[in-house]
């Protein structure tokens, strides 16, 4: 698994215009895209309009475009994307069209902008925080993350990326990527018997 995040804010217009068979079509929206270390994966914000014309279609192709990425070996940590305004032809608006422009967007901004996250430094795996790792895992116990971000500072980290994450993060679904993360390169370490 490639764990990776956006260094910097990267905002712009995203515009898709196709023709297909007879069909021509255009999907275009502005977009704010930042870095949020409480985020877990990719968090979605969308204008008012938006909120009220588009908002279940939107998060469904924000939400199907973060698992494509997932299968594809790609963990989207602690980013925001803010759609604030979108222009949609009248002629193809339905669901999976939207999604469609939207995995491709993610896919795009992903292959341009995303850079990996730094593997952690060995000094950072100690025996309490490959435990506590571990154990939130098996467990789903996402409440000692705040534990986890301690020991981890005690272990020497001081990147604000993983701590805020760990402190800050209000929801954490059925994973957190700091907890996977650790855990992949332990795996790594025991395979390749480091």
């Amino acid at each position: 698994m490639q764990f990776v995040t956006l260094p910097k804010r990267h905002a712009g217009m995203h515009r898709l215009r196709a023709q297909w068979s007879r069909r021509s079509y255009f999907f275009d929206f502005d977009y704010d895209l930042v870095p949020d270390p409480p985020e877990e994966g990719l968090g979605l914000r969308l204008g008012p309009q938006l909120w009220r014309d588009l908002w279940p279609d939107v998060t469904t192709a924000v939400e199907r475009a973060w698992r494509e990425q997932r299968e594809a070996g790609i963990r989207l940590c602690g980013l925001h994307l803010t759609i604030g305004f979108a222009r949609i032809h009248d002629v193809d608006t339905d669901a999976e069209a939207i999604w469609r422009n939207i995995a491709w967007f993610v896919r795009e901004l992903v292959r341009d902008h995303a850079k990996p996250i730094v593997p952690f430094p060995d000094a950072w795996f100690t025996g309490t925080v490959c435990a506590l790792a571990e154990g939130i895992h098996v467990e789903g116990a996402f409440d000692r993350l705040p534990i986890l971000g301690d020991a981890l500072q005690d272990a020497g980290c001081d990147d604000p990326f993983v701590i805020d994450h760990l402190q800050m993060c209000p929801d954490h679904g059925s994973s957190c990527w700091v907890v996977e993360m650790i855990r992949e390169q332990l795996r790594v370490k025991d395979r390749d018997g480091a």
